[in-house]
C-alpha cells in the first residue's frame, strides 16, 4: 500500500503582496500615531526608522504564529499578517 501525501497550497505572489501590505500598514501606523500624539498635544513628523518583521501566512482565523514566521499550506484561502515597527519624529 502506498502512502498518499496531502495536497499543499502555496501563495506564489507573496513578495508582491508583502510590498502592498507594508505600504498599507505604514499608513495605518501613521494614522494611529497621529491619534496618540494628538491626545498628548504633539504632532507626528517624519519617519525616523521602520522595520518589518516576519510574514505570517495563516489559514483563515488562525492564531498560530511564530517568531520565525508561519506558512500554512493546508488551505487555499490565506491570511497574511505582518508586524511593523515604525518610529516617528514628534513635534
Amino acid at each position: 500500500m502506498s502512502k498518499v501525501n496531502p495536497v499543499e497550497y502555496y501563495y506564489s505572489k507573496l513578495a508582491e503582496k508583502r510590498v502592498q501590505l507594508l505600504s498599507s500598514v505604514v499608513r495605518d501606523v501613521r494614522r494611529r500615531a497621529e491619534e496618540i500624539a494628538e491626545s498628548g498635544g504633539l504632532k507626528v513628523g517624519k519617519v525616523i526608522s521602520a522595520r518589518s518583521g516576519v510574514a505570517q501566512v495563516l489559514a483563515p482565523n488562525s492564531v498560530e504564529i511564530s517568531d520565525y514566521g508561519t506558512y500554512d499550506t493546508s488551505t487555499k484561502e490565506k491570511e497574511i499578517m505582518l508586524t511593523v515597527n515604525v518610529t516617528f519624529e514628534a513635534k
